[in-house]
């Protein structure tokens, strides 16, 4: 097996009790590894048709890619989580089932995957009673976990280090393993709280943790572990990962170092908030205190997480650590950006309407710490907490329901204790024990409104918006369109970061706009010279600007292009070797350092690979063959669950008026003077027309049929991937006009 691959990824037939074994091989040739293998896996051995994802024929995958296990930086900790989501749905209005999906957490579950001799984790059928997963190198079992269901995830975990390692082994001790060999480590534990075991019921929001604070939450993955009875999965590994190049490869990390040197201050007091402070930290209202240090994932030099003395909300980042702070401790009338007293929360911060408000640094460490050791999604939680606090300031909602002369009935939860550890506990509860209003935010924010029978009036009025649907989406929406697209035409918020954060770190106060539209369009191999891609002009409010929108701007080919560069960089790269979006070296191309801010171009990326696995594949290839094919199988996949191009509309809401959540300045090309500017277009919003247009040249650009957003033949052929024609066409379902040329 080349480097980079433990060689073999472990199959569990949780209903038989029974262990296989599948060859990685088989797969990594033509899908490289972690998001691209398990797309491959479930077409070969998922249901095709559409399921729900608490349908024990699901299949929940933990895979790894050639770069996992390693000293990659941002990468040797990555793992990839899939299956049918339980929070995903593919009738809007009806929530009738899922589409194939994905998440991912850093740590150390992938490295110790590895080193026991792993890819990845298959399991398949539902367990007759609750049970978890033992690995220790080639030796696999599936232990009792009847006294652990109901635990949260830090005494989960507490306990099966303990079973694993021994009561009296200690952190750093040799521990014997049962073939001989020797470790010091515990194993690496990825796990569900009591949110995800609430799958087994109907809940949909669990996510799976690992650790103090690292989550794979999006799609509610955690609550397909729950209604198969599986607790966690334990990894303990002694052996090594093959390296086809060490030397490059500890070259390309000593380079890496060397890049980050600049962004970290190892001069100040460790009570100093820039000491070792690197990336976004924890994200808004970033929650430092005294004597705490920076951490990161295995192999990461990054730096992006903390571990603070007090021992709260270690790990934990972005929306982990933001869910309940100040930042979204706001007035909740900012949530409804229908409501004629919105104002955008970037451009005028509120006054909080609580007394203890989030901000109080105890609350909102403590809230982290609640929401991680109970297993629930951080995103999906948040906003439906400001949804319902959304209702009952405007007379919706209330305790007692009808009879108190309220619509919603907010009972367990005490709203007048909004902003308080009690508050949040209570509402962390409820949403485990499906208590109450608890059960209705269980179910995701689309199934949430459903619930109470206000699907088509909260989303048309801006009432709600889904953090983590499809078609509903907001997190970068505008003026970073490519976000949105993403979302429209997968099944998922991207949460991404190449492109928004290159904008983001670029900026009108670093850079010329012209020299950064250069410098982005030589980034994007295979499809680079074309400037157009970040033209980010759209019609405006009255509509003047609408044929370069359509020509260059939001609604142009040269869009389409941006997004499936985007896509296939994300599945290629991102999500497939895997390496993090938020700290890899690619992440941002204006790294800010020197006058040409060339630091860490995307030529790192094929360097590693080769180091690592041996094999020479361009950028442009890793893009354009792998990152292409994997976007098709899941195309194909998807269509099979029920996508069609009439689906794929945005929210009636996106077509009015906006301000959007995340607000910055992008590109537009000014046609009257022949320069790029940075503009600030964050009134954006979206016409039906054009985002049509916009569809056109998406699928056309694909080699997709346009009237239905089916792959053709010869699209699937030109990528190997001829018995995916097949099962289209049998299915009435391929694409009958469509060929990829690249331009």
């Amino acid at each position: 097996m080349a480097g980079g691959y433990a060689g073999k990824i472990l199959q569990v037939d949780l209903t038989n009790r029974t262990f296989g074994t599948i060859d990685t091989a088989e797969y990594s040739d033509k899908f490289f590894g972690g998001h691209g293998i398990g797309q491959a896996i479930f077409w070969d051995r998922g249901p095709h048709e559409n399921i729900d994802g608490l349908d024990p024929r699901n299949i929940a995958m933990v895979l790894t890619g050639p770069l996992a296990g390693t000293l990659a930086p941002s990468s040797g900790g990555r793992v990839e989580h899939m299956g049918v989501a339980p929070n995903s749905y593919t009738k809007k209005g009806e929530m009738n089932g899922g589409w194939l999906s994905r998440s991912g957490h850093g740590g150390r579950v992938a490295t110790q995957l590895k080193q026991a001799g792993w890819d990845g984790v298959i399991i398949e059928g539902k367990a007759s009673s609750p049970v978890w997963l033992n690995i220790i190198n080639d030796e696999v079992t599936l232990e009792d976990a009847s006294d652990l269901w109901g635990l949260d995830t830090w005494l989960t975990q507490e306990e099966i280090w303990r079973r694993v390692t021994g009561f009296t082994h200690r952190w750093g001790e040799w521990l014997k393993l049962p073939d001989g060999s020797f470790k010091t480590q515990r194993p690496a534990v990825t796990l569900i709280g009591p949110g995800g075991e609430s799958g087994m019921v109907g809940g949909r929001v669990g996510n799976i943790g690992s650790e103090g604070g690292r989550g794979a939450g999006e799609g509610g993955l955690g609550s397909i572990w729950g209604s198969k009875n599986l607790k966690a999965i334990s990894a303990l590994g002694s052996a090594g990962v093959e390296i086809a190049d060490p030397k490059a490869l500890m070259d390309l990390r000593v380079a890496h170092m060397e890049w980050l040197k600049p962004q970290i201050n190892l001069d100040a007091p460790t009570d100093d908030p820039t000491f070792r402070q690197l990336g976004f930290g924890l994200g808004p209202g970033s929650l430092l205190e005294p004597n705490r240090l920076s951490s990161s994932c295995d192999s990461c030099a990054g730096m992006c997480t903390r571990r603070s003395l007090s021992g709260t909300s270690n790990d934990a980042q972005c929306s982990a650590a933001s869910w309940y702070s100040d930042y979204y401790g706001k007035d909740a009338i900012w949530y409804w950006r229908g409501h004629p007293d919105y104002v955008d929360p970037w451009t005028e911060v509120r006054p909080l309407t609580v007394t203890d408000s989030p901000a109080t640094p105890d609350v909102r460490h403590t809230s982290i710490d609640i929401r991680e050791r109970a297993g629930l999604d951080a995103r999906q939680l948040r906003e439906l907490m400001n949804t319902i606090r959304s209702l009952y300031e405007q007379g919706t909602a209330g305790p007692g329901g009808a009879a108190n002369g309220f619509e919603i009935d907010t009972d367990p939860l005490p709203m007048e204790k909004a902003g308080t550890v009690e508050f949040v506990a209570k509402y962390v509860e409820a949403v485990a024990n499906r208590e109450g209003i608890g059960e209705a935010v269980s179910l995701g924010m689309p199934r949430f409104c459903l619930h109470y029978g206000k699907h088509k009036e909260w989303y048309e009025q801006g009432r709600v918006l889904d953090p983590a649907g499809w078609g509903y989406e907001f997190h970068h929406f505008s003026p970073n369109i490519e976000w949105g697209y993403y979302d429209l035409v997968t099944e998922r918020d991207s949460n991404e970061h190449s492109i928004s954060s290159t904008m983001s770190s670029a900026s009108e106060a670093l850079v010329d706009a012209n020299f950064a539209v250069q410098r982005f369009s030589e980034m994007c191999a295979p499809y680079t010279g074309d400037p157009y891609m970040f033209d980010y002009t759209w019609q405006g409010q009255d509509g003047s600007g609408m044929a370069q929108a359509l020509n260059t701007g939001i609604y142009s080919r040269h869009k389409a292009k941006e997004v499936v560069w985007m896509i296939q960089h994300g599945m290629g790269y991102i999500q497939s070797a895997p390496v993090c979006c938020w700290r890899n070296m690619n992440n941002n191309w204006f790294s800010g350092f020197g006058p040409e801010f060339t630091a860490y171009q995307p030529t790192e990326l094929p360097q590693l690979v080769k180091a690592i696995t041996g094999k020479d594949i361009s950028y442009a290839d890793q893009h354009e063959v792998i990152g292409r094919r994997i976007m098709n199988i899941r195309r194909a996949i998807h269509i099979l669950q029920g996508r069609h191009r009439d689906q794929e509309v945005f929210s009636d809401f996106f077509y009015g008026k906006f301000q959007n959540f995340q607000r910055k300045t992008v590109t537009t090309y000014n046609e009257s003077t022949g320069q790029w500017e940075w503009s600030d277009v964050n009134d954006m919003n979206m016409d039906r027309d054009g985002v049509e247009t916009w569809k056109d040249h998406y699928y056309d650009f694909n080699g997709w049929d346009t009237e239905n957003g089916y792959p053709s033949r010869a699209t699937l052929e030109d990528l190997d991937l001829g018995y995916v024609a097949d099962e289209l066409e049998s299915a009435g379902k391929l694409g009958a006009t469509g060929e990829y040329t690249g331009t």
